[in-house]
């Protein structure tokens, strides 16, 4: 599930199949505190949340 608010997205992540999950992701885990760059791992039967960079406005 992906939420986005002003100032930052926030993706959470839960794995039900107990089968462990590499996502797409940069930023921050908030659970962790590790950074995230490119991908995060949501071990077996684990959670994550990434905050995430909200996208500037394109402008065009």
């Amino acid at each position: 599930m992906r939420r986005r608010g002003t100032d930052a997205g926030y993706l959470f992540l839960i794995d039900h199949a107990g089968r462990g999950a590499e996502i797409p992701a940069d930023e921050v885990e908030l659970l962790t505190g590790r950074p995230v760059v490119g991908s995060v791992t949501v071990p077996e039967g684990g959670v994550a949340v990434v905050r995430e960079p909200v996208a500037e406005p394109s402008g065009e």
